[in-house]
């Protein structure tokens, strides 16, 4: 490796000279917003430049229990995940690391997500769902960006308080209509007083254990053409349950302060947020009549990552529907606190993952035509479980470059495991998992053993489930950010210098 001079500014300053291979390195510490000293976040993160080349080298492991790198690397604005894939894949072929699977994070995606929510979702706080994915550096960012969160158990509430500080408890709903008791001790000792509820016993587990909480009823409002959807589970109905149940919340002297609803996960018909919001609205009514004051709107989650012209697409339909609702049936001098909960909005296209042919095979067919399997390091035990919990068809992307009219022919991609259900492409769930062997392919241009394969999108729901059936590594987690959103993400993490003790040296 060319030895490199190192610089330490105050700033990033661009290389006036891209042949040399002088590194320029930022602040040297960023504090976060919160006010004591115990919640400041260190990143240590660094920008070169060589011949317009990115340098992931010494790569450290994860302490939050990601394997990977530790470090947020700032690259040139122009490099989107293909770049940053080949580069890595390059260095893990150089580290002798070749059948190690990633994920490549890249915190641009967050900022951008951020602001296009307040572009079509303005006067709506998005608390962010911890389960969606719970990686240190989004959770801290999007704290940073001034994100509310929904936590659903005691573990995810003690991840954010260790973030954003006990003063900033507030920030935080306990969005769990059924909930443990311990976990809901942990709230009341922590001061978490918004929550969510949808029965009678759930109503006498919060006089008895928090009765100073400020809950939300959950309403059943249900996408049935959403991927996931939650009426089954949770949710009270508003023709024959609320009403019973605000009376009960008035005979505990409960301080019930509004409605919550989740219309399922990746909402797929934006007319339910209308008729949610409507319900909603009933709901208000009936609260004021029996002399509880309602004050909290919580419109839950839903809402597409935004993937695709499709997804983008919806998502603009759903806001506009959500944002005419809301000023018909809860306009501005009504007071009224409106939150969502995206997920998979903020989380989904921020990663990508990268895995690796080891073997193939050819199959010879009938007609004396080929049909091809790939075999990756990587599956639905890992990256991948979000085949058979979230409905996710994967796409794969070839690393090298594709030429012009280059033919595709019949594919299957296989995961690492002895499972058969371990496919990746075409994707399919345990329900639709084929019993017809020509359902099992799909096109693809011809792989060699070797190759790395890119598939975007793949943030919501992949990280927090994945494990280490039949013996294989989770894969190894890498994050980047654009200059100039790291520019951006400066100002509000802080003025302080980065530590210079054991720079990550490219």
């Amino acid at each position: 490796m060319i030895s490199s001079q190192l610089f330490i500014k105050n700033g990033l300053n661009p290389v006036t000279n891209p042949s040399q291979t002088d590194i320029y390195i930022s602040r040297t510490r960023a504090q976060y917003l919160f006010r004591h000293q115990k919640n400041k976040f260190q990143l240590q993160s660094y920008f070169s430049i060589c011949k317009n080349q990115i340098n992931f080298c010494h790569l450290a492991k994860m302490s939050s229990g990601y394997p990977g790198d530790n470090q947020i690397h700032v690259i040139p604005n122009h490099c989107d995940f293909k770049c940053v894939a080949k580069q890595i894949a390059q260095v893990a072929r150089d580290d002798k690391k070749i059948e190690d699977s990633y994920l490549i994070f890249d915190l641009t995606d967050i900022l951008h997500k951020w602001n296009l929510w307040h572009k079509y979702m303005p006067n709506i706080e998005p608390h962010y769902a911890v389960k969606c994915n719970d990686h240190p550096f989004l959770l801290r960012a999007l704290a940073g960006l001034g994100a509310g969160f929904d936590c659903a158990s005691e573990m995810e509430m003690k991840a954010i308080l260790e973030i954003i500080g006990e003063e900033d408890k507030d920030r935080i709903i306990f969005a769990q209509p059924c909930k443990q008791n311990s976990h809901l001790e942990y709230a009341k000792a922590h001061g978490i007083e918004k929550m969510t509820f949808d029965c009678a016993y759930e109503l006498e587990k919060i006089k008895k254990l928090y009765p100073n909480a400020k809950p939300l009823i959950r309403i059943k409002e249900d996408d049935e053409a959403a991927s996931s959807p939650l009426g089954a589970k949770f949710g009270a109905c508003v023709l024959t349950e609320v009403k019973p149940l605000l009376k009960k919340a008035k005979e505990l002297e409960l301080d019930v302060v509004g409605v919550a609803f989740h219309v399922g996960s990746g909402a797929a018909n934006p007319r339910i947020f209308e008729k949610a919001i409507r319900d909603s609205k009933c709901v208000f009514k009936w609260a004021k009549e029996i002399g509880l004051k309602f004050h909290i709107l919580d419109i839950g989650g839903g809402f597409p990552a935004k993937a695709n012209c499709k997804e983008t697409k919806l998502f603009t339909q759903i806001s506009k529907v959500v944002r005419c609702s809301l000023n018909k049936y809860f306009p501005p001098e009504m007071g009224v606190t409106v939150f969502a909960e995206p997920g998979r909005y903020f989380a989904g296209t921020a990663f990508a993952a990268c895995g690796f042919i080891h073997t193939l095979k050819e199959k010879h067919m009938k007609d004396d035509h080929k049909k091809y399997m790939y075999y990756i390091n990587d599956g639905v035990y890992g990256s991948f479980n979000n085949i058979m919990y979230d409905h996710k068809k994967p796409v794969p992307e070839l690393l090298r470059e594709i030429k012009e009219g280059e033919p595709k022919f019949e594919t299957a991609i296989w995961g690492p495991t002895c499972d058969s259900l371990d496919r990746i492409y075409p994707a399919a769930t345990v329900c639709e998992s084929a019993a017809n062997e020509e359902d099992e392919y799909a096109e693809l241009e011809l792989c060699q053993a070797g190759d790395w394969l890119l598939y975007r999108g793949m943030g919501a729901y992949t990280l927090v489930a994945s494990e280490n059936f039949n013996g294989f590594p989770k894969p190894e987690l890498y994050n980047v950010c654009s200059k100039d959103a790291w520019d951006t993400f400066k100002e509000f993490l802080g003025e302080k210098t980065f530590n210079t003790q054991n720079f990550l040296r490219f």
